[in-house]
């Protein structure tokens, strides 16, 4: 998780979802108990039709909830669509490694 350190997350989620339901609360206790110290975290959320009202369903493309989009420097690192792969931390590292 360090390897998160001076990263930004954005997070697109919906409140309706349960993959949003799952995903969300153990990112943001991964967050916590990790201490990583992030650059930024925003937790925006979407309606059921997956938009945003600040257009940030477009600017992100986004097909599916939760997203998890890692940045550096304004640049997409990579991002968690849904589910992680492996595991929410090793994915995170894996793609804050990039």
């Amino acid at each position: 998780m360090q390897a998160l350190s001076g990263t930004s997350l954005v997070v697109l989620f919906g409140s309706w979802c349960h993959d949003s339901e799952r995903e969300v609360p153990r990112l943001l206790k991964l967050i916590d108990q990790s201490g990583v110290e992030l650059e930024s975290l925003q937790l925006q959320g979407v309606d059921r039709r997956k938009q945003h009202p600040e257009n940030l369903h477009n600017q992100f493309a986004l097909r599916y909830t939760p997203t998890i989009i890692v940045l550096r420097d304004g640049n997409e690192l990579g991002r968690i669509i849904e589910k992680p792969q492996r595991s929410l931390a090793a994915d995170l590292a894996a793609l804050a490694k990039r």
